[in-house]
């Protein structure tokens, strides 16, 4: 990052509200502690630790605005600490807090060729949308076992 980029990012980060720097800071913190344990435990055992805790109650209303703040502080964090951006951390860290705002989605897992050859991509949909990793279209999904619904 350039000198000039980070004095920009610094003014931006200065004008947020406090429920963006929660938003930030969570992230931060979901998003290393989850890349530390994909990579030191099965990603089934990581799935299930937030399956549990990313349900959303059948009567919840979903907060749109906070969604959007959710969406933007995971992506623009993941973007910081991990410059390649791994959708795997991304899809469950804010599946995890979309919940909390009420807003259930399906996180998705698929394969495409990419200019590397075979790829594989997560992904979180809202009503059929691509809400979280980008171009999911792009993608084929492994199939419905993979498909983890955010709703109780």
């Amino acid at each position: 990052m350039s000198t000039r980029s980070k004095r920009s990012a610094a003014r931006a980060a200065v004008g947020l509200s406090p429920r963006r720097w929660a938003l930030v800071l969570a992230s931060v913190v979901l998003l290393l502690g989850t890349k530390a344990a994909l990579v030191v435990l099965p990603y089934g055992a990581v799935r299930r630790a937030f399956d549990g805790r990313s349900r959303v109650e059948s009567d919840a209303v979903p907060d749109l605005d906070r969604a959007r703040d959710v969406r933007w502080a995971v992506q623009a964090v993941a973007r910081r600490l991990f410059g390649q951006r791994p959708c795997l951390p991304q899809a469950l860290v804010a599946r995890l807090l979309l919940a909390r705002s009420g807003v259930p989605t399906t996180m998705v897992i698929g394969a495409g060729r990419g200019a590397a050859g075979f790829e594989a991509h997560a992904w979180l949909e809202w009503q059929g949308k691509v809400v979280v990793g980008g171009a999911g279209q792009d993608y084929v999904p492994f199939g419905p076992v993979i498909r983890r619904e955010g709703a109780a």
